[in-house]
């Protein structure tokens, strides 16, 4: 029988979250101290996965070397594949100076290989295995996902077998160590679709909120999560260890959720009886990257984990043993960014905000992706192909080691409010009206100026690892052999702006600040506005090509220990150029369309090509 969840309007199966709050009134998390919750040291919630890595160092067997790298970090906690390792598998996820038998015939087959021994032996407090039972018609038959279409009573009986077969193995095999095995499924909104769903959603032929899965999918699912928590606690029952085993599922769609649809956790969870979530944060960290208020976002993320935790079943007393707060039983199981696309530092910024918010509001464990990358450079690593390692390794080794939490930054929000914008198809006839995008400045540098107006933080604006923050109002990066940019774009046709959101105590030693750039069009200007206040206003002149633009600022203490900004007069130097405090009335009509939304720009997928057009356009003003 289903235990309870904490959402006391929760009726059952579909319902929808429409009443929640963005910012929920059961955050309780400090965002500013070090204290955590409970007594459970960081080693141990700090973790780190390793499957799949496209490169290896050592010649030693390629699971344990990258779980002796996680060791090195100094985490406790680690996350890896139980599945897709026979010798046979196409997909096998540790091949690397590795005999694996050719095929298993049972979970307890696997943890009992060679190489998942000498890992279980290693000093992990936590293993968190991505586990399948071997099913007639599901993993054995290469379909673990197999419920989507229905199960039947002897494939719920085999699933229980095989996950009350496992547990019994570790609670009597390691006996004595104390050791915790978290058992959990890929995830879960992804896994409840049919495959050409998925394969239609990642190619961006369709959206994913337009899918939702079937009702047979979901009736399955909620019969084999319990057939597999059935087969967990049995054995617990059963058998008496300070090994700890617990069954979680995992999301990675609350957001869907949140909204109304029907997800995993709404629909799904709350009719299981599984020990713990694991929450899939991606979708959070590319919103703090691309569409939010940095200061906003710590208060976003502990919202949707509350709300996770809302639908979540109440924790067992057996559960609550593990959590360092016993009323949270939700996890952060994959989180991470691209390195090499989104720039070293951007995504280290957002990974500690992500780790920080996620430890502040309780979760027993964050684990990141990963170790060694496993797509192909696009930089989902803590070590590199050549050994180095990142700024955010860096960061969890602090962590760990100090045991304690970092203050998270503070970020000034700059916006520059355009009087009017441009059709793109207006000014070239290369671009189609349903393809074109209403513009207002190209943007390629920006610098923090000293009382001597001489730059000591620099931003190379249209490169991933040089920007500051760009949330809104902002297109896709473009360059040639000469400079990059963004160009700033309109979102909002009757109030077009961009927002940058710049370090707070890099920005409150600024005395100035200066943009260069080029406008789309004559008679471009902007007021500036720093935290909401405006300090100057800008016209463009698009007769000078490339140009500096510069904005006085006076800083002055305020009662609240920040700064406050006041406008000083601008004065005019070769080649800056600075605003009259005029501003006209009228505003250049744009029209509104209907497109597809490329994620976190706010723009239409059909700029995607608009980038070698606007080169050819505009390349022979391009002379600075």
């Amino acid at each position: 029988m289903k235990q309870s969840t904490r959402r006391a309007f929760l009726g059952g199966v579909g319902t929808t979250a429409l009443s929640l709050p963005l910012f929920s009134s059961r955050t309780t998390g400090s965002l500013t101290g070090n204290e955590l919750p409970g007594s459970r040291p960081l080693k141990d919630r700090v973790g780190v996965t390793h499957v799949g890595g496209g490169y290896h160092f050592t010649t030693g067997n390629f699971l344990n070397e990258g779980a002796k790298r996680i060791r090195d970090l100094g985490s406790r906690v680690i996350k890896v594949w139980f599945h897709h390792v026979a010798g046979d598998d196409p997909y096998n996820k540790y091949p690397y100076n590795s005999e694996w038998p050719a095929s298993f015939a049972s979970m307890v087959d696997i943890a009992e290989s060679n190489y998942f021994r000498e890992l279980f032996q290693r000093d992990f407090r936590t293993f968190t295995l991505v586990a399948y039972a071997h099913v007639d018609g599901g993993y054995g038959d290469g379909y673990k996902h197999y419920f989507i279409r229905g199960v039947t009573d002897e494939q719920l009986r085999q699933e229980e077998q095989g996950f009350y077969e496992l547990t019994k193995h570790l609670l009597e095999t390691y006996r004595g160590t104390g050791k915790e095995f978290v058992l959990q499924h890929w995830q879960g909104d992804w896994a409840i679709l049919r495959f050409d769903e998925r394969k239609q959603i990642k190619a961006h032929q369709i959206a994913d909120d337009d899918i939702e899965p079937t009702q047979t999918a979901i009736d399955g699912m909620v019969q084999w999560l319990n057939a597999r928590q059935r087969g967990v606690e049995r054995a617990r029952t059963e058998i008496s260890s300070d090994v700890t085993v617990l069954h979680a599922a995992e999301i990675n769609m609350a957001i869907r959720a949140m909204k109304g649809q029907k997800r995993v956790i709404n629909s799904v969870i709350p009719e299981t009886n599984v020990d713990l979530v694991s929450h899939n944060s991606y979708t959070e960290m590319w919103a703090a990257l691309r569409q939010m208020n940095p200061n906003e976002a710590p208060a976003y993320f502990q919202s949707i984990l509350d709300y996770v935790n809302e639908n979540t079943p109440n924790p067992s007393q057996y559960v609550e043993s593990v959590l360092p707060d016993p009323n949270k039983n939700v996890f952060v199981g994959e989180y991470g960014l691209p390195f090499a696309v989104v720039g070293e530092e951007k995504a280290t910024q957002i990974t500690k905000l992500a780790t920080h918010t996620s430890l502040d509001w309780g979760v027993p464990y964050t684990i990141f992706w990963e170790i060694y990358d496993n797509e192909g450079g696009k930089g989902f690593w803590l070590v590199r192909p050549d050994g180095t390692k990142t700024a955010a390794w860096d960061y969890f080794n602090s962590l760990i080691t100090e045991n304690a939490l970092q203050k998270l930054l503070t970020y000034t929000e700059l916006v520059l409010k355009f009087n009017k914008s441009v059709e793109t198809h207006e000014i070239n006839p290369d671009i189609s009206k349903d393809k074109s995008r209403p513009l207002t400045f190209r943007c390629s540098e920006l610098d923090l100026l000293d009382s001597k107006g001489q730059s000591f933080k620099h931003y190379d604006i249209g490169r991933f690892d040089d920007e500051p923050i760009l949330t809104s109002g902002t297109s896709y990066p473009e360059s040639n052999d000469r400079r990059s940019w963004r160009w700033f774009v309109a979102e909002d046709n009757e109030n077009p702006r961009t927002v940058i959101y710049i370090e707070r105590s890099m920005f409150n030693k600024a005395e100035g600040i200066r943009i260069r750039g080029y406008p789309v069009t004559d008679a471009v200007e902007a007021d500036v506005l720093v935290d909401g206040q405006t300090v100057d206003q800008l016209n463009f002149d698009r007769d000078r090509g490339w140009t500096d633009y510069s904005v006085e600022l006076q800083m002055n203490a305020s009662t609240t220990g920040q700064q406050s900004v006041s406008a000083t007069p601008s004065t005019t130097t070769q080649p800056t150029t600075t605003g009259q405090r005029t501003r006209p009335n009228t505003k250049s009509v744009t029209s509104n369309r209907n497109g597809s939304s490329v994620p976190g720009f706010g723009i239409s997928a059909a700029t995607t090509g608009l980038a070698t057009a606007l080169a050819r356009y505009w390349i022979k003003s391009d002379s600075n």
